[in-house]
């Protein structure tokens, strides 16, 4: 007997969850992320540390690196999309 009760449904998709649960919230974690890593290599020559905070924020920020955001951002959309057509 085999379990497919962890399997979803054709009415339920599978979350990333690099996703947010609005693309605006998506969008603001982007551009703290994207701040954040310009801030910390406009500093990091004067104030090391400094950019080391922003690189963690950075991190916290996109949840994980920039490739993670974005894969999130896709994520988002694709949920937002299916969630639409419903």
């Amino acid at each position: 007997m085999s379990n497919f009760k962890n399997l979803p449904n054709s009415q339920q998709a599978v979350q990333s969850p690099l996703a947010s649960k609005t693309m605006t919230m998506h969008l603001v974690r982007g551009a703290v992320g994207f701040g954040s890593l310009w801030g910390a290599f406009q500093i990091v020559g004067t104030h090391p540390l400094g950019a080391v905070g922003l690189g963690l924020l950075m991190l916290v920020a996109f949840r994980g690196c920039p490739m993670c955001w974005t894969m999130g951002l896709s994520g988002t959309s694709c949920r937002l999309e299916q969630r639409n057509s419903l």
